[in-house]
């Protein structure tokens, strides 16, 4: 492992920043852009406290943003993938309810629907029936 210099070392503020900048599915391009023009720094360890929290949150609206998108995906492809079995979306509903997610797929977020759709494949692929729990 490379030996860098404290300067360039992120405390735990910059660490979670960049999680939430992949997380966002953001560049380093796009990182540097957001700083350089509205901050006026070239690297997060020059940003003042307030930058700090004013960056996180920048960076949280866009997390959110990208996360309805992939929520929007998961959806159709539950919906896609459950259709395509040759089931209704009454049965899906029924099944969601007995697998504990409610019956609604707007209602549940990211890990819920990945959750579902695990449920989904695993009830298709086997014999069990579509609508017993896990």
């Amino acid at each position: 492992m490379a030996n860098y210099s404290n300067e360039s070392q992120f405390d735990n503020q910059g660490k979670f920043f960049w999680r939430l900048v992949k997380e966002a599915n953001w560049t380093r391009e796009q990182v540097a852009t957001l700083l350089l023009s509205k901050f006026r720094a070239s690297h997060w360890n020059v940003l003042k406290p307030k930058d700090r929290k004013q960056a996180i949150g920048i960076m949280r609206t866009y997390v959110k943003k990208e996360n309805e998108v992939k929520e929007k995906r998961l959806r159709q492809q539950i919906n896609a993938v459950w259709i395509k079995a040759g089931h209704t979306r009454d049965e899906l509903h029924d099944a969601m309810l007995n697998w504990g997610f409610g019956i609604s797929l707007r209602a549940l977020q990211l890990k819920e629907l990945i959750a579902v759709l695990g449920c989904i494949r695993k009830a298709l692929r086997g014999n069990q029936h579509i609508g017993d729990k896990k």
